[in-house]
């Protein structure tokens, strides 16, 4: 018995074993369904029903890796009425999926939307949702992590979807917001 407890706090306390944790705002793109609002989170001319909205997050093991993945967290807002959709965030909603990769040089996020299913009911397109997506990006790493590496996009679309690729950015720089009251995510 005393040999495992021995064990336990030997590797416990090794510092290759321990994960970082850090809270962060982690921002995700919001459905607005079943709220009777429209947004504008992609300029004043184009008003949408979602959102690019923050919710703060413990985040743990592989960091910053760990924030691109829970943009694509489910989210279900804090007391929402019976009847309210039981989920809100678009990726989760569309089959989304984000994996980033961290690296000397240059970083990566592989968004892939190339299963992603838009029904009409969401009430926004294939380009928004892009956009969206590039938004949190932007913001969460800007607020929970920047070394200044570029990081480097990589877009799967669908067949239907091809053609936004001209648009759609292939780099992503992420300068770390200042601290204190001016600072705009």
């Amino acid at each position: 018995m005393k040999y495992t407890i021995a064990l336990l706090l030997f590797l416990a306390s090794m510092p290759s074993l321990q994960a970082e944790r850090d809270i962060v705002p982690i921002f995700q793109p919001l459905s607005l369904l079943g709220t009777e609002l429209e947004a504008y989170p992609l300029g004043q001319e184009e008003g949408i029903c979602a959102d690019v909205m923050a919710t703060p997050a413990i985040v743990s093991s592989a960091y910053p890796e760990a924030i691109v993945q829970a943009i694509a967290l489910p989210h279900r807002f804090y007391q929402a009425p019976e009847g309210f959709p039981d989920e809100s965030n678009l990726l989760v909603l569309t089959g989304a999926r984000l994996v980033a990769a961290w690296g000397e040089e240059r970083h990566s996020v592989t968004i892939d939307f190339s299963q992603v299913s838009l029904g009409e009911k969401l009430g926004v397109t294939l380009d928004q949702l892009c956009r969206l997506t590039v938004l949190c990006l932007s913001k969460s790493l800007r607020q929970g992590y920047s070394d200044g590496k570029p990081i480097d996009l990589h877009w799967k679309l669908p067949p239907n979807g091809q053609e936004l690729l001209a648009g759609l950015p292939s780099v992503l720089a992420t300068e770390p917001v200042e601290a204190g009251p001016a600072a705009d995510p």
